[in-house]
């Protein structure tokens, strides 16, 4: 309901945070709009049906309390008729309650009592005192409506209150460790060449060239040259092979005749 500036004063919207279990109607939130020319105060209200049925009318409380919390006043038995509010929706914006000169710096709404168009009525009890939403363990949805913890989706938007659980991660693969490698053996140093100073070299030679010199000499003084003695050993194994050459010759002449 568009409420006309120049005729009202309105307070901004009050969320109350109010939950009474069990009660079919939520009030999702009030606010207050005064005359100007009369000065006469209306309660204006965005109300929730929960349930599956529809709700033909209400009845309402309420509390008023000054602006250190104090209460002062009360109204009780305030009807809102004609509701036909559908299952699962918002209503009753369009309404304005009269509160007469009723004041109070701010106010609280509970519902007294439900009646649905098909003749149920749901009366409050003692079970559904109201509490703040704080001291229960409720949910509340992005849409703003509290939903009691048993619930799984929203009563006005559906939206899902609590968040699937995931599928249990599977186990982590096992990590074997690599067989250890048998340790070879260290292969011994090889050793490494000498290496030898020129002075060194030069020794070597003197001392090399000294002994050819020695063997020589060896030879000189035993009486007979190495090469003669080579020479002789030659000479008779080439006389040793003409007699054998010759003897088989013969012989073979000898067989022929």
């Amino acid at each position: 309901m568009l409420i006309h500036p120049d005729r009202f004063i309105c307070t901004a919207p009050y969320r109350q945070g109010l939950i009474q279990e069990g009660c079919p109607v939520y009030i999702h939130c009030s606010r207050v709009c005064t005359d100007r020319r009369t000065g006469d105060r209306f309660l204006q209200l965005r109300l929730v049906n929960r349930w599956e049925r529809e709700i033909s009318s209400l009845i309402l409380s309420v509390d008023a309390y000054d602006a250190w919390g104090a209460p002062c006043g009360q109204i009780s038995g305030l009807i809102l008729p004609q509701c036909k509010a559908q299952p699962h929706s918002i209503f009753g914006e369009d309404r304005l309650i009269a509160l007469g000169k009723f004041r109070g710096a701010r106010i609280e709404v509970t519902v007294e009592r439900v009646s649905f168009s098909d003749g149920l009525c749901w009366r409050c009890g003692a079970a559904a005192s109201p509490r703040l939403l704080e001291e229960t363990d409720w949910a509340l949805c992005a849409c703003g409506l509290p939903n009691p913890p048993e619930q799984h989706s929203c009563d006005l938007c559906g939206r899902a209150l609590h968040e699937p659980e995931a599928p249990p991660a599977p186990p982590a693969p096992v990590m074997e460790e690599p067989p250890e490698e048998p340790l070879l053996p260290v292969p011994a140093a090889k050793p490494q060449p000498v290496l030898r100073s020129e002075e060194d070299l030069r020794e070597s030679c003197s001392a090399f060239v000294l002994a050819a010199e020695e063997y020589e000499e060896e030879e000189e003084e035993d009486g007979v040259p190495r090469w003669l003695f080579v020479l002789l050993c030659v000479i008779g194994g080439l006389a040793l092979c003409a007699a054998l050459a010759f003897l088989f010759f013969f012989l073979r002449g000898a067989n022929l005749l």
